[in-house]
């Protein structure tokens, strides 16, 4: 006997029957579980009928790195760089790494925070940064320059004298220092 094949009403859109084979693939935003029906019809008109369940999971995609460091700073200060990356899978936890960096530079594995206490000096180059969903790597590298500190230097300039009851202004300029 012939035998021919019809899908349920209850099959995917785009699912079709191609030489007694059934061809799909499926779509994001079609995750999770799908059933359906399948019929095979002889010549005689008998029908058999087969429920397929099938487990559409999700598309593995990698993080992203979505954020951009600082570059420069001065010496003597705290520098802090919050990684911030993406994943499109939304079950994925997300761990961060310094896989090159300063000795004393570290990062906080969950959140990304990037922390160097009292920086030195100097050029830093290819600082990298990598973030791992279990599947997938991905990393951002930058360099870092620490600028010489400034010292603090604070102009005041003000009236030699001022006459009873009347305002005056002084302008305050700041330099260096916190201010950096």
């Amino acid at each position: 006997d012939t035998l021919t094949y019809r899908l349920g009403d209850n099959a995917p859109v785009d699912i079709k029957i191609v030489n007694n084979a059934l061809v799909w693939v499926p779509q994001k935003g079609q995750e999770g579980k799908v059933t359906f029906d399948i019929y095979a019809i002889d010549t005689e008109g008998g029908e058999s009928k087969q429920t397929i369940t099938l487990n559409i999971l999700e598309k593995p995609e990698a993080p992203v790195i979505a954020s951009q460091p600082i570059t420069t700073i001065y010496a003597g200060k705290s520098y802090q760089y919050q990684t911030v990356a993406k994943d499109e899978n939304k079950d994925d936890k997300l761990l961060y790494q310094l896989v090159n960096a300063p000795s004393d530079m570290s990062i906080d594995m969950q959140t990304g925070l990037i922390t160097w206490n009292s920086a030195i000096e100097g050029n830093f180059n290819n600082i990298k940064v990598s973030v791992s969903d279990g599947r997938f790597v991905v990393s951002q590298t930058f360099n870092l320059t620490v600028l010489p500190a400034t010292p603090l230097s604070v102009t005041i300039t003000a009236p030699e004298s001022v006459n009873a009851n009347q305002s005056f202004t002084a302008n305050i300029n700041v330099i260096g220092g916190s201010s950096n």
